[in-house]
């Protein structure tokens, strides 16, 4: 065997012994570079992410919880029509069940014809109105208003019907209901609806002429109720002629739809389609003054009202 095979056997043989001696001692040499607590340091710097990550979303997740907590809750919302029939709606918190307000329906519908519609959730705020609400109320009757209609929505008060023989009263109560928190819709609380109160020949012919229109056609919307029916649109065009020969003529928009049971729903649109109606009346450079949604009241579609 020649001398370099043996001095390569050598370098192998030194090479594996160094190996087994460095695995054997690997934790010895570990210790002494210090190497462990390296990783240890490491381990405990992922481990307090870890901890601050979890952290920090319990953090979030309690604001979360807070801010649900604290969502600020509905106004209650109120409307009644007084006539032969009465009509309630509203949607109170529950604590109202025991309160004036609700006794007072109760006992009113107790003796009276009513469609009482009162529904509760908690998520809607404490009434601060209630008793100068049954006030009103009671001097509406009292007064044998022929009819008369209260709604509040959002905390706005509006109140409707020919009240000019309780101005002043009713002006006390409004005024204790504004201190309850409730804003006024309007300027004026004297409304007029009634084709009687018409005093001039010439108002009551105008006024004769459109009812008979109104009576003998339909008044129509889109689907929807977003717009309004081409046809319909040919009736209003000769209504609005008849107004324009008037100056500065002054007339209210009343429409009634009913929508299945849904007296609220109906309400909500029968608002809308007057609304609707005011706008196209604007834009033939008529001035009408209000635009009212009753619901289901009366099988009469639309009514224009000539004001004095």
């Amino acid at each position: 065997m020649s001398s370099n095979v043996i001095k390569l056997l050598g370098v192998v043989i030194s090479i594996l012994m160094i190996y087994l001696c460095v695995d054997m001692n690997k934790n010895t040499i570990a210790a002494k570079l210090g190497i462990h607590k390296i990783t240890e340091n490491v381990s405990k710097i992922e481990t307090k992410k870890v901890d601050e990550h979890i952290n920090e979303t319990q953090v979030e997740a309690t604001q979360v919880v807070k801010t649900i907590a604290n969502v600020e809750k509905s106004d209650p919302a109120f409307g009644m029509i007084i006539d032969k029939n009465i009509t309630i709606v509203g949607m109170f918190s529950p604590v109202s069940v025991s309160g004036r307000l609700i006794n007072y329906i109760n006992q009113l519908c107790e003796h009276n014809q009513c469609d009482n519609d009162i529904r509760y959730s908690k998520d809607i705020k404490d009434i601060n109105w209630q008793n100068d609400m049954v006030d009103l109320i009671k001097l509406l009757r009292e007064a044998k208003i022929e009819q008369a209609s209260i709604f509040v929505n959002s905390n706005t008060l509006k109140i409707e019907g020919d009240l000019a023989s309780i101005d002043n009263n009713i002006q006390a109560i409004t005024k204790k209901l504004k201190s309850d928190g409730l804003t006024m819709v309007g300027e004026k609380i004297k409304v007029n609806h009634s084709e009687k109160k018409i005093n001039t020949v010439k108002s009551k012919s105008l006024q004769e002429k459109i009812d008979d229109m109104l009576k003998n056609n339909t008044i129509s919307f889109t689907q929807h109720s977003n717009n309004i029916d081409t046809k319909s649109e040919k009736v209003l065009d000769e209504i609005s002629t008849l107004l324009s020969r008037k100056k500065d003529i002054k007339f209210d928009i009343i429409d009634y739809i009913r929508l299945g049971n849904d007296k609220i729903f109906s309400k909500v649109m029968s608002q809308k389609r007057a609304d609707i109606l005011k706008k196209y009346f604007l834009k033939k450079g008529l001035n009408p003054k209000k635009s009212i949604g009753l619901g289901d009241k009366e099988d009469t579609q639309v009514k224009i009202i000539i004001n004095k």
